[in-house]
């Protein structure tokens, strides 16, 4: 997993221009965006195959070939100021990709149980968002600090 260090909430530019930029430099590699989604992308030359997630400046890749993650990661520094980051040290994504049924599912709940349990909120209920419809809220419901 790496970072790209541009960040999320005060973009230089705007978020399409920013798009639009990596976009551009993703194609003039050789990579292609996944027709079904958007943050996708797919590298493939000969027996070579690269999946890449980019979600705003946050990026995961995989790869059936060693030289080419360090190919990519160099080629991705020398455009982006960037680092790379160890999973467990930054969102923690599990990956789930099941072949058979064509389903790839992202889920960060290393990372959630991690922030729960740093504001001591692991004992919390969970609940659907948003809440379950014809869920009735009362004033002796909410929170006295409000």
């Amino acid at each position: 997993m790496w970072r790209v260090l541009k960040p999320v909430h005060s973009l230089g530019v705007a978020p399409a221009r920013w798009l639009a930029t990596l976009s551009s430099f993703l194609l003039d590699r050789g990579l292609r965006k996944a027709a079904y989604e958007g943050t996708f992308w797919i590298y493939e030359w000969g027996d070579v195959l690269m999946r890449d997630v980019c979600w705003v400046n946050d990026w995961q890749m995989s790869t059936n070939h060693e030289a080419t993650a360090d190919w990519w990661m160099k080629t991705l520094f020398d455009r982006f100021d960037g680092h790379e980051v160890s999973p467990d040290t930054f969102l923690g994504p599990q990956i789930d990709y099941d072949r058979a049924k064509g389903t790839l599912k992202m889920r960060q709940s290393n990372y959630t149980e991690r922030l729960l349990r740093a504001n001591q909120m692991e004992a919390c209920n969970p609940t659907a968002t948003p809440i379950e419809p014809h869920t009735h809220l009362l004033a002796e419901d909410r929170p006295a600090t409000l």
